[in-house]
């Protein structure tokens, strides 16, 4: 029999020898190793799609023998290095299972491309858990995988009106964090809160250079819709009317950041805040604002003060990797010339002319650390490393980044076990903290639906996950659990550093 063509995403109903069968086509492949996640039978046709045939009924997006799942990511705009890498985690867990147990539930998962555009995440989270009108009700099982934080908010809308499981998303936005918790909507990593909270402690107290609370810069995301590149002295506003000023990725980790400095300070608004707009590169607003106020020309927010004759300052960064990089870069290169007693390039010859000769002497000895939380993901790392690992990634200038698993290529019995089966998924994938994250994110969803007895539902589902036996130990720090009336499955943050050759080592950070 030859398979029909279908468009992709689409199915067709069938009659083979008596039996209604559903012929699936999935999405590109090169060969058949890049169908293997979408269950055993699954081949790469000669029109670039994966197609297979599955009994049915298939209702709600299950059926005896397969559970399919729908991931919404950036796969091709400036967060694909994300979307990219929780997608190839979630089918290595996926294709993982299948291949161990063929004669059992088949895990699909599709992965379909928002660009990182929030209207885009709603029009495509609409069309898979809406009813198909064909008698066999939404398409997508469950969203489990997805990637961002104001597109994850965009969905919210439709997964809850709908009740369609919201899971394990890159995401620790405090939408996704709803006290009590949205009834489907399930997370498996710590919020960016608790990132943010992670890396203005340690600036606060490490040892033995803790910084002044005022010596703290804040550098954040923007929503994508902003008219201008970034906003300068952004904590007014952003005090004001969070999400407006920050958007909702930029909002959440700020928000970790205030909760340590806001105690220490007159009010929230002294924190020196800068951003950049999401989705862009352009820094030079915040970079602008950055050395205004390390020269002590802002303002409204004092600059930073010297201690022992030494101008120590911290930046906090809420950002991903496409606004990070140049951040980084070009703050790096202006210290560098203040290091010499020269103007950066930041500031106009008549900014310059106005820094008071002791604040001329005090920025020669800048000393400067940089933080962010996760999303500047591996992509940070392989930017630098471009720019120039010798210039970029120094002991100069420490670039500490929070992590929400453990490090993936370390010893633990959870980062061994994650390793073997990306590279039996596809050898030409290195492991990340990424990928690493999308793979547990598969692996709880797995334990979820094989520890549900009878029929597979939402509400099975629930139960299952709500019950408090319930627990995943991946052999990657505590196991995965939701307390009662809490739906983050994990709260662990972990620290790495980008030394020598922009490569990301074990880091750990202080704490009060």
């Amino acid at each position: 029999m030859s398979l029909c063509r279908l468009g992709v995403w689409s199915f067709v109903v069938l009659a083979l020898s008596g039996c209604s069968t559903v012929v699936l086509q999935h999405g590109s492949c090169a060969t058949n190793a890049d169908c293997e996640s979408f269950g055993p039978g699954s081949i790469c046709q000669p029109d670039g799609y994966c197609t297979d045939v599955a009994p049915v009924p298939l209702m709600d997006g299950v059926s005896s023998t397969m559970v399919r799942t729908v991931g919404i990511a950036d796969l091709s705009g400036s967060l694909q290095d994300l979307g990219g890498g929780m997608r190839d985690g979630v089918r290595a867990a996926f294709a993982a299972y299948n291949s161990a147990h063929p004669s059992g539930r088949q895990f699909m998962h599709e992965v379909r491309d928002d660009m990182y555009v929030p209207t885009m995440s709603a029009s495509i989270v609409d069309e898979v858990t809406r009813d198909q009108g064909n008698g066999q009700g939404r398409y997508a099982f469950a969203i489990v995988g997805s990637m961002g934080s104001p597109t994850s908010s965009a969905m919210l809308a439709a997964i809850n009106e709908r009740q369609v499981p919201l899971f394990g998303t890159y995401s620790g936005a405090t939408h996704l964090r709803h006290s009590p918790p949205d009834r489907v909507v399930w997370n498996t990593r710590a919020s960016y809160r608790a990132e943010g909270t992670t890396i203005t402690n340690h600036l606060l107290h490490r040892d033995p250079n803790a910084l002044d609370p005022r010596n703290i810069f804040a550098f954040s995301q923007s929503p994508v819709t902003l008219t201008t590149e970034g906003l300068a002295d952004a904590s007014p506003g952003a005090a004001a009317t969070m999400q407006t000023t920050l958007d909702a990725y930029g909002d959440s980790g700020y928000l970790g950041i205030v909760d340590v400095l806001a105690p220490h300070l007159t009010s929230q608004t002294d924190i020196a805040l800068a951003t950049y707009r999401a989705t862009g590169q352009n820094t030079s607003i915040a970079e602008t604002y950055f050395f205004q106020w390390l020269a002590g020309l802002a303002p409204r927010v004092p600059g930073p003060a010297s201690s022992g004759g030494t101008l120590r300052v911290g930046i906090a960064m809420v950002a991903v990797a496409s606004g990070a990089t140049p951040f980084v870069r070009d703050v790096i290169d202006g210290v560098n010339l203040l290091h010499m007693g020269q103007k950066p390039n930041q500031l106009t010859a008549a900014e310059w002319a106005m820094v008071t000769p002791t604040r001329l002497t005090e920025l020669r000895t800048v000393d400067l650390v940089f933080t962010s939380i996760s999303p500047v993901g591996d992509q940070l790392a392989t930017n630098l490393r471009s720019a120039g690992a010798s210039a970029y990634c120094t002991s100069q200038y420490p670039i500490l980044v929070s992590q929400v698993v453990p490090f993936p290529t370390g010893g633990s019995a959870g980062a061994v076990r994650f390793r073997q089966e990306l590279t039996a998924y596809d050898v030409n994938l290195h492991p990340g903290f990424v990928n690493f994250e999308g793979w547990i994110a598969g692996q709880v969803w797995i334990a979820a639906v094989t520890q549900t007895h009878g029929p597979l539902t939402v509400d099975s589902v629930i139960a299952t996950l709500s019950d408090p036996s319930f627990s995943v130990d991946l052999g990657t720090g505590p196991p995965i659990r939701f307390p009662s009336d809490n739906h983050d499955g994990s709260t662990s943050v972990y620290g790495s550093q980008l030394g020598d050759g922009c490569q990301y080592t074990e880091f750990t950070f202080a704490h009060p």
